[in-house]
């Protein structure tokens, strides 16, 4: 365990190399309002990485993520000036009675107090903004903030354990905190004995109109909106988006020139106050973007935006619009038709149909339907009627033989859209007599008068017996234990193609010549042993069987891959001549679906090995078979990842070789304080 603990700490700097990337700091907009009248926004940067606890707590009140916005509504409700002005507790709902009393005027929920993360590096200095606390402890502080009117480094850094500095004004930010600090204060009951208030008359009431109040509190981007959505669009009108570029820096900051090729059609730019524009900070200016499609589906680019700061970069903006007919059009995700496959009597298989609406008037369906030869053995169900642009549902269409027959059947959609209101769409299916997969009509046609295992009973009359030709067109028969039950038998070229095993030496050839055969065994006891015999074609013998998949002991990383599946004594390939007996248990090896469920799940096939022994050299070696291509770069950090993990571990008795001179197996990588108000209370008074 301990080395494995190294090997991971060894891999996480590759990984973080790869996906931890720095990201810009957060930036928070206080718009401020004197009672009901906006006075402006206070831009602050906040230090993400130097006081990452503090500066969570702060967006927690901000937004928690489920709709509570505490800061939203709040006042200023402290101004010391030449000292701190200080906000974040109290909300005022005059409705719950005068100013001052507890119903009115409650502090807003708090949330536990954090840890103190002081550091001298962040001190507080003028336009910094700090957590106030309680004078019982450093780790006192909750939703209460404070900003430095004066330099208070001396004070404030030393008294309680310092005051946490998370974040600083921008630009000319403190021009309004200055002018807040500049209003009037009023004495009222603790803790309103410093409150800065503006129109008000002494020994009158204190409206909510006489207070400086937060309006709101919300984080803030460099640009607004960073992917704008134009959403659906009829075709041949414009739709017009407004991207608003800000300076979010420390410095002043140029932009570029975007010019008339920036984007291209469908987008296009509109009214441009950006280009080569020179933003003060917390300075923005404005593009209007207009999407015109002239063709029906899904658009997207990127405009892009240089600016001279080190930085930010540059700005990007996501556009994305759909555009459509006026008209209601339907829409099926079955281009290629539906194919249910072959079944017997007593079986049924589903298919979901997905309908949707891509013109921009509302769809009306009327009749969905099988007709056709054997359409008795399908049903439709599902809850398909009006459809509004970009909606969707679906249907669910069954097939549910009740005997073997001949089967011509085709789905039929009736709807309003004006330009297809008879859709048909093509279905694939054959009504057989067993239910291994394989139509009556292709096991009729096998050897033997369509008796492969020359039982005395037609294959197609069999459930753990199937007759198919193999890819080369030449008929195999595939029979399983008497009592279990063969399912979606089918054979292929090959599971994966691009890693195929291939001979590890020029004088050595690994063919497979009946290609690849896939089948899912039922009827077994849980955790039970299983045999499926392989009848090859008279004459044919083999060297192997290979399998694709998983092994037991496959760590969850490591992808399905090659492996020999010859016999150990339990499990694995018995060649007897033109037969191939496959023992299985049930959930362990060969079985692909690796769970002791009652089903075995096999892809695999039979291989010949040809060697010339007059030949020298040779070895093994782990191939991608005839690919050339290269692994992406997260099947790498895969690959990486479980080479650690297993580095020393020696190769499993399962994984024995045919010949290692011979033959190689290609893989894919594949406590709360008081009262607020005594916040800060010693500090410099």
């Amino acid at each position: 365990m301990y080395r494995r603990t190294v090997r991971l700490a060894l891999l996480f700097p590759l990984l973080c190399a790869l996906s931890c990337l720095p990201a810009r700091a957060t930036v928070v907009r206080f718009q401020v309002s004197l009672g009901d009248t906006p006075a402006g926004d206070i831009y602050i940067k906040l230090f993400d990485a130097e006081a990452p606890v503090t500066v969570a707590n702060f967006l927690n009140y901000i937004d928690d993520g489920n709709g509570k916005r505490r800061y939203d509504g709040t006042f200023i409700h402290r101004s010391m000036p030449g000292f701190v002005l200080q906000g974040g507790g109290y909300s005022y709902d005059p409705a719950q009675g005068t100013f001052g009393t507890a119903a009115s005027t409650p502090h807003i929920p708090q949330d536990d107090p954090i840890v103190n993360e002081f550091d001298f590096s962040r001190s507080n200095l003028r336009g910094t903004l700090a957590m106030a606390k309680s004078p019982s402890g450093p780790d006192t502080a909750t939703s209460e903030w404070f900003f430095n009117l004066a330099d208070n480094s001396a004070n404030l850094d030393y008294q309680n354990g310092g005051f946490t500095v998370f974040g600083r004004v921008l630009g000319p930010g403190m021009d309004l905190v200055d002018s807040i600090a500049a209003l009037p204060v009023t004495a009222e009951d603790p803790p309103f004995t410093d409150l800065p208030v503006t129109g008000y008359t002494a020994g009158d009431p204190i409206l909510a109109s006489n207070l400086v109040i937060l309006s709101r509190a919300e984080v803030v981007q460099a640009v607004q909106p960073a992917m704008q959505d134009f959403g659906p669009t009829a075709l041949g009108t414009v739709a017009t988006a407004t991207v608003t570029l800000r300076n979010l820096t420390d410095s002043p900051m140029t932009l570029g020139t975007i010019g008339a090729n920036a984007l291209t059609a469908p987008f296009s730019i509109g009214n441009d106050t950006c280009s080569g524009a020179v933003l003060a900070v917390t300075d923005s200016c404005v593009l209007t973007i207009d999407y015109q499609p002239q063709a029906a589906g899904d658009h997207e680019a990127t405009l892009n935006v240089t600016t001279d700061s080190s930085e930010l970069g540059s700005f990007s903006v996501a556009l994305r619009g759909t555009a459509a007919a006026q008209a209601a059009t339907l829409a099926h995700d079955a281009p290629s038709g539906l194919d249910f496959g072959d079944l017997g009597a007593g079986a049924q298989r589903q298919l979901n149909l997905t309908l949707s609406n891509t013109g921009l008037d509302p769809l009306t369906l009327n009749h969905i339907a099988f007709t056709g030869t054997g359409a008795g053995h399908f049903s439709v169900s599902g809850n398909c009627q009006t459809l509004n642009f970009g909606d969707n549902c679906s249907e669910t269409l069954t097939f549910a033989p009740t005997g073997a027959g001949p089967v011509n059947v085709q789905l039929e959609i009736r709807s309003d859209d004006p330009a297809q209101p008879l859709i048909t769409i093509p279905v694939l299916a054959t009504a057989s007599s067993d239910n291994d997969g394989v139509p009556d009509t292709v096991e009729a046609a096998g050897p033997n008068n369509g008796d492969g295992n020359r039982d005395g009973i037609a294959d197609d009359q069999q459930d753990n017996v199937a007759s198919l030709p193999d890819t080369a067109g030449v008929y195999v028969t595939l029979e399983a234990d008497a009592g279990t039950r063969l399912r979606s038998v089918d054979v292929q070229q090959s599971p994966a193609p691009a890693t195929t095993p291939v001979a590890a030496r020029d004088s050595a050839t690994l063919e497979f010549p009946n290609g690849f055969f896939s089948f899912t065994l039922e009827g077994i006891a849980a955790g039970g042993a299983a045999t499926v015999t392989l009848h090859l074609p008279a004459g044919q013998s083999t060297s192997s069987y290979f399998k694709y998949g998983r092994l037991p002991n496959d760590f969850f990383l490591v992808p399905e891959h090659w492996y020999q599946f010859d016999y150990d004594g339990q499990t694995g390939a018995e060649i007897q001549g033109n037969r191939v007996i496959l023992h299985f248990i049930d959930g362990g090896r060969g079985d692909n679906d690796q769970s002791a469920n009652g089903r075995i799940v096999d892809p695999g096939g039979p291989a010949v090995l040809t060697t010339d022994d007059s030949s020298s050299g040779g070895g093994c070696s782990l191939q991608r078979g005839n690919s050339s291509r290269h692994l992406p770069l997260e099947w790498l950090l895969v690959a990486l990842f479980v080479a650690m993990i297993r580095i020393g571990h020696p190769e499993r008795p399962d994984k024995k070789r045919l010949d290692e001179a011979d033959v190689t197996v290609g893989k894919t990588a594949a406590g709360r304080s008081g009262r607020p108000g005594a916040a800060l209370v010693q500090a410099g008074s």
